[in-house]
């Protein structure tokens, strides 16, 4: 009788490892999704040395008929220069001056999460957040 008491108790220690392991390698499966999660909301790429290539060799095929944002004409004022930069939310005036990237880069680009996008402002492809906040720019030395 003693011996079938060790079993059972065992067999009960077991099980209860067995439970609260998978419970806690659950909780921590829920903390890594969390985690992605908040990486997915927080873009971390910068343009690197082939994406300002690749830009490049698109704007050279289409010079000719330049894209709004990337004109001569498009230049920034020197009062606006100096607020067109990384981490600072985008001013009213720079905010009028955005222009869309067109399909064909957008596809060359890397993507970006929900909500951010690719914008042309004063020579510049520049990526925003939903908030207006500058998260990466690449100056293309147009002029």
């Amino acid at each position: 009788m003693t011996t079938r008491r060790w079993i059972t108790a065992a067999a009960m220690a077991l099980a209860t490892l067995a439970v609260s392991t998978k419970a806690s390698v659950a909780q921590s499966d829920y903390r890594d999704r969390d985690q992605h999660r908040d990486d997915r909301n927080r873009w971390n790429h910068r343009f690197n040395e082939h994406d300002r290539r690749m830009t490049r060799g698109w704007f050279d095929q289409h010079r000719g008929h330049a894209p709004r944002g990337l004109r001569y004409q498009d230049r920034l004022p020197r009062a606006l220069e100096p607020r067109l930069r990384v981490g600072v939310v985008l001013v009213p005036t720079l905010r009028a001056r955005m222009y869309a990237v067109p399909v064909d880069l957008l596809y060359q680009l890397p993507p970006v999460p929900y909500g951010y996008r690719y914008t042309f402002i004063g020579g510049r492809v520049v990526v925003i957040d939903p908030a207006y906040r500058v998260v990466d720019l690449m100056w293309l030395d147009l002029w």
